[in-house]
């Protein structure tokens, strides 16, 4: 789990500053390798395919044609990134939907400074970012409220920021 921390932090830096390395030849090596190994063992949660069968709905029923596809599990030079939505207009939204495991034990607003760090990293990469909550979704699910329209609304938000690194 360091050596793919490692390995992201080092990626952010190549990426802010080329020709730039935190780490030493080897040691940048042996944590390229540990995360390559780590992105073998992706799975795609239950979460994510609610996620991505409400997202294919909503390109389904889209009258106004914003957007031109989607894709789950999309690997990319920073790894896997949990579904990508298309937009026409040339956007890539990476949706990443964030499990539990993405925050704080003791705040479920509180995300973790891996889960920033990944959005940083695919800005970097020239990707608009939409962190999806399970905790939102599960939210989202309970209420008669429309899921389609608010997740329409977000990704269209995601779209439309300039988003920066800041």
């Amino acid at each position: 789990m360091i050596a793919t921390q490692l390995h992201q932090t080092n990626l952010f830096v190549q990426l802010c500053v080329p020709g730039v390395s935190l780490l030493p030849e080897h040691l940048a090596h042996a944590a390229k390798d540990a995360y390559d190994e780590n992105m073998n063992d992706i799975s795609v949660s239950r979460l994510q395919r609610d996620v991505s069968h409400e997202v294919s709905a909503l390109l389904t029923k889209s009258s106004s044609n914003k957007f031109s596809g989607h894709q789950l599990e999309v690997r990319s030079a920073l790894g896997s990134i949990d579904m990508v939505v298309s937009c026409h207009g040339g956007h890539k939204i990476a949706l990443e939907v964030d499990g539990p495991f993405h925050f704080a034990n003791n705040n479920h607003q509180k995300r973790l400074g891996s889960a920033e760090l990944r959005d940083r990293l695919l800005t970097k990469l020239g990707y608009k970012v939409c962190p999806l909550s399970c905790f939102v979704w599960q939210q989202w699910k309970s209420s008669s409220a429309d899921k389609s329209g608010k997740l329409e609304r977000i990704i269209l938000e995601a779209a439309a920021k300039e988003l920066q690194v800041r």
